[in-house]
């Protein structure tokens, strides 16, 4: 089929227009002259960046080879191996393989060591307190060899080291330097909390001072919830949470009403706005308030008690002191009456009831004593009844009143009454006696006994026989030799260990030891006024002399 002819189209057109084109000449690339030599180089350095890959893949290849071909073979050694081990012709002690392996075992387990004691050395001392990293890699590095040095693992190849401790090694404290990081952020978000609120209760104990006056206080607490109001806009525009920040504020306050044991620094939530409302009317809060409010109402009770207590201390000495003064001038040749008043009146300068009470029977003792003459003899069992009696005197007045009251009802003298509360002061007096022994209150293990013997020998004070005047000597008998070998126990074991008391312990072991001997003595012969136990422990014990006639 012929080939269609195409016109020109430019045929038949207006006479100005026509073809645009003209011939122009070939295009033909340029050839830059070179040597030989340098075409060659250039060639030669084509190849080599073409081949190198292909050499070093080869290369690679030929050693995974090699790595396969050592490992085929190591594994055939050590089945080989094991084999001679299980049909005994190696002993299983000395395979390389299975020495080998317990070396890596060593090392396994001390790699885990190491995870684990440097993980306790962040949390136990507390590195990440510190948030510059090249303190923590100085730590880091300070633990690593003194890890190596104190386990022995100097002792093991670098090679082995290296595959078996330190790769686990460098994961461990890879791990620590993460955990070091966030521990770090979240503690110091936290002391920005506990630092802000401890700033507030430094504010607030500093401006509010116990001595001020209504207007003065009042003035501080405007200054501070300003402040305090001031603080929490900063602390929001830096991003910190608003809770967080009014918790900080309100445990401040609390804190320092606390220390400054003032409850009306609470009023301070009452007139900090934080928001649109002030800090103190939620719920949370309100509790807050309530039980501080609680535990400083504790501590002034406290303080209250204390201050009662160091009172009645004070007040105790004196009237020991006083007490003692007057027994002295009382019983002396040298009686002096303006003396004596002039003591008595130090314990009613006092305006304390007690110790007013106290100089009442004082003066009361003097009056009897410069009256009393005796007519009656103060016989034995007449003294086991008072000494009896003295025993249940709770304090120094009842123990003058009752001493009073007895020698008046049985004509004794000033020497009898003196004896009783001689030995009242030496052997029942609550606050102990010079030894710290304590026989008149069953707190104590040696009032306890006391009071144990007691019931075991008289019998229920209900009883028939009770009043007894040989059951009243048998006890006074036990007693008073329980007392005079306890005091010697106690002077002895202090003089030879040099110490001023004895331990508990050994105090209560002796009280019983003491107290089964006695009660062993007495219950021998089952039958008081026939014991020959109980009569030889009274041989030592001084008898009561007759009183003499003034």
């Amino acid at each position: 089929m012929a080939r269609p002819v195409v016109g020109n189209p430019f045929d038949n057109q207006l006479p100005s227009v026509a073809p645009t084109a003209t011939p122009v000449d070939t295009f033909v690339r340029g050839v830059e002259k070179r040597s030989t030599l340098s075409s060659l180089a250039d060639t030669l350095s084509r190849f080599s960046q073409k081949s190198a890959p292909i050499l070093q893949r080869l290369e690679t290849e030929a050693a995974e080879r090699e790595i396969l071909e050592g490992q085929r073979l190591y594994q055939e050694n050590r089945i080989a191996m094991g084999d001679a081990v299980r049909t005994g012709v190696i002993e299983e002690g000395a395979s390389p393989y299975l020495r080998k392996g317990y070396r890596i075992s060593q090392m396994n387990t001390l790699a885990a060591r190491y995870a684990t004691e440097l993980e306790a050395k962040l949390i136990n001392e507390k590195l990440y307190t510190n948030g510059d990293p090249e303190d923590l890699e100085a730590n880091i590095s300070k633990f690593q060899k003194e890890f190596l040095e104190n386990n022995g693992l100097n002792d093991f190849a670098d090679s082995e080291l290296a595959e078996h401790f330190g790769l686990s090694a460098a994961k461990t404290e890879e791990a620590m330097r993460a955990s070091w990081t966030s521990k770090h952020i979240e503690w110091q978000k936290e002391e920005n909390y506990r630092a802000f609120e401890e700033e507030v209760a430094t504010y607030v104990t500093s401006i509010i001072k116990p001595d001020m006056t209504d207007e003065e206080e009042n003035s501080a607490k405007a200054q501070l919830s300003t402040w305090l109001e001031e603080q929490a806009k900063l602390r929001r525009v830096d991003g910190q949470e608003n809770k967080r920040v009014a918790d900080s504020i309100v445990s401040g306050i609390l804190f320092a009403a606390t220390q400054n044991k003032d409850p009306e620094v609470l009023d301070l939530l009452l007139s900090t706005k934080l928001g649109t409302d002030v800090i103190g009317k939620s719920v949370e809060n309100m509790e807050k308030v309530y039980n501080t409010k609680v535990t400083i109402a504790r501590l002034l009770e406290a303080d209250a008690t204390k201050e009662r207590e160091e009172l009645k201390r004070e007040n105790d000495a004196l009237a020991g002191e006083v007490s003692a003064t007057v027994f002295a001038s009382v019983h002396s040749s040298q009686f002096d009456q303006a003396f004596v008043n002039t003591e008595i009146a130090r314990l009613t300068a006092t305006q304390d009831l007690k110790l007013a009470n106290e100089a009442r029977v004082l003066m009361n003792y003097v009056n009897t004593v410069n009256e009393r003459v005796n007519k009656a003899l103060f016989t034995p069992d007449l003294f086991a009844e008072a000494d009896s009696m003295m025993a249940t005197q709770p304090d120094r007045a009842a123990a003058m009143e009752a001493a009073l009251t007895f020698v008046k009802q049985n004509d004794l003298g000033r020497p009898d009454l003196e004896k009783l509360m001689t030995n009242w002061t030496q052997y029942y007096a609550p606050d102990g006696n010079q030894f710290g022994l304590k026989f008149n209150v069953t707190s104590s293990d040696e009032g306890a006994v006391l009071a144990d013997m007691k019931k075991s020998i008289l019998g229920s004070e209900y009883a028939a026989d009770y009043e007894l005047p040989n059951k009243q000597k048998a006890y006074m008998i036990v007693r008073f030799d329980f007392i005079d070998r306890l005091e010697t126990f106690v002077e002895e074991y202090q003089k030879a260990n040099q110490v001023d008391e004895v331990p508990a312990r050994v105090l209560r072991r002796q009280v019983y030891i003491l107290q089964n001997d006695l009660m062993t003595k007495y219950y021998e012969d089952g039958f008081v006024t026939e014991n020959q136990s109980i009569r030889e422990i009274g041989e030592g014990f001084p008898q009561v002399q007759p009183p003499t006639t003034n």
